[in-house]
């Protein structure tokens, strides 16, 4: 009986969730919004900007200074698995100039990408931008405060 009353706040808390960041899944599970449930519960205690990757807020704040959008070429590579076609297809540009764009990424940043753990942090820095400011936070990424 515990854990019916588990799985319904689970359901509710998907249904939440799913509407906060407008997911137009018709179907959905708790699964696939868990890491959104935490980031939830852990702001309500700890100030969640604390955990922004550093190397993120940095290319935000070189977008910021030089009116690029690197950090939104680096979030699409990175969210389809570092696949330059896929990320190029997405953003409708060519394959070559998503070639350049992480290579500027990497360059600006010093890294070289292929760290796991680092990718991790940065992938969850926009997980966490994403609830925090919407599904659409790269409209207002100007005025997002990374500092």
């Amino acid at each position: 009986m515990a854990n019916i009353r588990q799985y319904y706040g689970q359901a509710l808390k998907t249904v939440d969730i799913a509407l906060k960041l407008d997911i137009g899944k018709s179907l959905l599970f708790y699964d696939d919004v868990m890491h959104y449930h935490m980031i939830d519960e852990l702001q309500k205690n700890l100030e969640v900007n604390n955990f922004f990757d550093p190397l993120v807020r940095k290319l935000i704040l070189f977008d910021n200074n030089y009116k690029t959008s690197f950090t939104y070429s680096l979030y699409t590579f990175l969210n389809n698995e570092s696949d330059y076609v896929e990320a190029a297809r997405i953003l409708q540009i060519h394959k070559n100039t998503m070639v350049y764009r992480i290579k500027r990424v990497k360059e600006i940043l010093n890294t070289d990408l292929n760290n796991n753990n680092a990718i991790h942090h940065m992938m969850l820095t926009f997980d966490l931008l994403k609830y925090l400011h919407g599904e659409n936070f790269w409209e207002h990424i100007n005025a997002i405060s990374v500092q």
